[in-house]
């Protein structure tokens, strides 16, 4: 009899702290977060992993705890990506899923659409967007055809005739080319295309010092540039490379970078860059956007979902499109889009190896 009783007294316990812990995740939206944690790519995890876990820091300062983010390793690959999307809906009851990288964005997009998850992505890649219109917002990176008819204008300005195209064999790539096309109809394109992370880019070269180009345009990864430059280096070749990358197009190693490169890039909020880098000091400028898109994301997220307590997806995309939360990369909001409108400025390397914006 004894027994009987503590077993419903154990039992009892056990239905109040559920319950509990049910009633405190009724008060937070869940984002799965996948993000590439190891493989050729971390680097851009490691750092979003440090802007959420300061906004998350933010917003509770502010009294605010209503954003619980899981995260997932994509491994920097489409496969493992959709692995982590299946079971952040499923075992983990996910509200929203949120993607880094071009490749795990566009494969998880179906998998968030068929499960009615709001997906949130930062890629360089408008294709989420374009196959899932209602499902999908890009709250981070550039949009290429926008961004790349600025190096267009740039190129007809200069009164270039023809350029180099060495483009990536990603989406973003023609994204970028029909955006120089269009702002620079008269400037002749010879591409030369290449498989990510597997060209050691000699042939390219060698191919384009043996022609007159007034400039090269290069697509791709931080990876690619770097080994890019370095080829470009050994080559002797000194013609002005404009490369379609924003801030990762830069080298810890300043001597590296091509003198006279542009590449085109946003700001970061002061106040968000100084409580970055009390937290984690010594990050480069390309780690700081990336952490600032990322903290962005949840704060976006916290608002949203202020106004839609019923994490309805229709709801909680229309919340963060008309968002006029002041961004920590510098940005003009969704203005009603699909995506978040950063600001694009064109930066040069100059003959201190130092950035400086063109004007």
């Amino acid at each position: 009899m004894k027994n009987t009783k503590m077993a419903i007294v154990v039992g009892m316990a056990l239905v109040i702290f559920l319950a509990g812990c049910n009633a405190a995740n009724q008060g937070k939206i869940k984002v799965g977060a996948i993000l590439p944690l190891t493989g050729s790519s971390s680097i851009w995890g490691e750092n979003e992993q440090k802007g959420i876990s300061l906004a998350l820091e933010d917003l509770k300062a502010q009294g605010i705890e209503n954003v619980e983010v899981i995260t997932e390793d994509s491994q920097s690959k489409d496969a493992p990506a959709v692995t982590a999307a299946q079971k952040l809906i499923s075992l983990d009851d996910v509200d929203l899923i949120y993607t880094s990288l071009t490749g795990p964005s566009i494969a998880v997009a179906p998998v968030a659409n068929s499960s009615g998850k709001l997906h949130l992505y930062k890629a360089a890649t408008q294709v989420p967007i374009n196959n899932f219109p209602e499902n999908s917002l890009k709250t981070g990176y550039y949009n290429y055809e926008i961004d790349c008819s600025v190096f267009g204008e740039l190129l007809a300005k200069n009164n270039y005739k023809k350029i180099a195209y060495v483009a990536a064999k990603k989406d973003f790539s023609t994204e970028c080319k029909r955006g120089i096309a269009n702002s620079a109809p008269s400037v002749a394109i010879d591409e030369y295309s290449y498989e990510v992370s597997n060209e050691d880019f000699m042939s390219i070269l060698t191919k384009i010092r043996e022609s007159e180009y007034d400039a090269i345009v290069i697509t791709g990864y931080n990876a690619d540039f770097l080994k890019f430059y370095s080829k470009m280096s050994q080559l002797k070749i000194n013609t002005t490379v404009l490369c379609a990358g924003s801030e990762d197009c830069l080298s810890e190693n300043p001597d590296l970078m091509p003198l006279g490169m542009v590449y085109f890039g946003a700001y970061i909020d002061n106040n968000f860059k100084e409580k970055l880098l009390a937290k984690y000091a010594n990050m480069s400028i390309l780690e700081q956007s990336i952490a600032a898109t990322s903290y962005d994301m949840v704060r976006f997220v916290s608002e949203a979902y202020s106004v839609c307590p019923s994490r309805q997806r229709e709801c909680l995309k229309k919340a963060i499109q008309d968002s006029k939360l002041d961004t920590a990369i510098d940005s003009e909001g969704f203005q009603g889009g699909s995506f978040l409108k950063l600001k694009v400025r064109l930066f040069e390397v100059n003959e201190t190896k130092g950035v400086i914006e063109l004007k």
